[in-house]
């Protein structure tokens, strides 16, 4: 308990702070979109059914977006905590423990994230719980297969896998370094695979069928396909007359060239959501995808071109990225940013409007910075302790940004949120792995 009052309560005083200052909540056009599947009882696959369930739970006493971010801001404290007590068993120092709870606590992309209405807020939160069980793992793996281990990991795995559309491959790569890094025995792997992946049918087949789940649009789903077509189109070499056809029937041409943003896709998404319904999309999907076969084989060098734009963020500091809302936009629901507490609102508009300055930016927001420090960490973590098992708490962070990096939408920093908040813990982790590994060589 005194793990959580010494590093929740600081967490919990500064974000609630934060929530304060843009009550009831930060939503976005995305937000909404989640809250009108909430209010109405009609949901669509595109955003979360899970998250929209467990919203709808926690709003029943008070339909509000503050309840979802108080929940928001409990659950990183307590996710974050779990880390930080795993940390404290393997001997990490004070000072280390401490320093760190003030960087995660003062860090900005936590204060304005927890409050906001996204699906990459608690997809976050089930991967830093990923990581403290991890943590937990290499230091009993004999709890793997016994008690209620087997039916926590799987819980965690399936929101990870059913909160965000690319947490799917994310868990399996999880599920696979961890039978990698702890070699358990086949009647346990096999367990624990199939518990995770009976949890995932239960959300995405048993939920989805009790809620009603609506289909979402196929264009969502070819998002990655759009953007390197609209990339394609500039060229003029890659498509023949049946793929300029097809591409001409998804939306006039002068359109897809108008619309497209290396940077982000939403600009030709849009474009291809009005000009067809389900059914026009679904006829010229399979030509779309044609299309997008001339232009990965013919110009892969426009393709080259557009990923290492979009995907810059993962890799160079000073790249643009998206970062986070600071008011709630226009909406059909009457809300609007009404501060509880006005004062701190001007103070961290302030700090946003300083911090997004370089090189501040590169420091602060920089995902590329956070990256960098965990690959580093994973580097000196392996070289140290020559161990597997250590590896096994940068797996899900390192899963969720090869994933990203390969089917990246938009240069957004909320999907790289994950990565961030690791790069915050790692040289926690790199001390306390590493301290560790030097008291079992002393007791050897």
């Amino acid at each position: 308990m005194g793990t959580y009052l010494r590093h929740g309560l600081p967490c919990l005083a500064v974000w609630c702070l934060y929530l304060a200052g843009f009550w009831p909540g930060l939503l976005t056009e995305d937000s909404f979109e989640q809250w009108r599947d909430l209010v109405t009882g009609e949901l669509r696959g595109y955003h979360s059914p899970l998250q929209t369930a467990i919203n709808w739970l926690i709003t029943r006493v008070w339909l509000s977006p503050a309840p979802i971010a108080l929940a928001q801001i409990v659950a990183l404290a307590l996710a974050y905590c779990a880390v930080v007590r795993e940390c404290e068993r393997r001997h990490a120092s004070p000072r280390w423990l401490a320093a760190t709870t003030v960087v995660f606590a003062l860090l900005p992309a936590n204060g304005f994230l927890v409050v906001t209405l996204w699906k990459d807020v608690p997809y976050t939160i089930a991967v830093l719980g990923l990581v403290a069980l991890s943590l937990r793992l290499i230091r009993a793996p004999a709890s793997l297969p016994e008690g209620a281990m087997p039916w926590v990991l799987a819980g965690t795995l399936t929101a990870v896998a059913t909160f965000r559309h690319n947490g799917l491959p994310t868990a399996g790569l999880f599920l696979v370094a961890l039978i990698w890094a702890l070699r358990p025995p086949l009647r346990t792997a096999v367990r624990v695979v199939g518990v995770s992946c009976a949890g995932v049918l239960l959300v995405q087949v048993g939920l989805f069928r009790l809620l009603d789940v609506r289909p979402f649009h196929a264009a969502y789903r070819d998002q990655l396909v759009l953007h390197q077509i609209a990339a394609a189109m500039r060229p003029g070499t890659a498509f023949d007359q049946a793929d300029f056809a097809a591409i001409g029937r998804a939306m006039p041409m002068a359109t897809w060239l108008a619309s497209y943003r290396c940077e982000s896709v939403i600009p030709t998404l849009s474009g291809v959501l009005e000009h067809n319904d389900e059914a026009q999309y679904a006829a010229v999907r399979p030509q779309l995808y044609r299309a997008w076969t001339h232009a990965l084989t013919r110009t892969p060098q426009a393709i080259a071109r557009h990923h290492a734009c979009v995907s810059a963020m993962f890799w160079n500091p000073g790249a643009s990225v998206y970062l986070v809302a600071t008011e709630i936009v226009p909406n059909g629901f009457g809300m609007q940013t009404r501060p509880l507490l006005p004062v701190a609102h001007q103070a961290l508009l302030g700090l946003h409007a300083a911090t997004t300055r370089m090189p501040w930016r590169s420091v602060v927001w920089g995902p590329a910075l956070h990256l960098w420090m965990l690959l580093g960490g994973v580097a000196y973590v392996a070289t140290r302790t020559r161990s597997r098992a250590s590896l096994l708490p940068f797996a899900p962070a390192v899963a969720h940004g090869l994933v990203l990096f390969l089917a990246i939408p938009s240069a957004e920093y909320r999907l790289q949120y994950p990565v961030v908040l690791m790069g915050v813990l790692t040289p926690l982790l790199a001390h306390a792995l590493g301290r560790a590994e030097r008291a079992q060589r002393i007791d050897r």
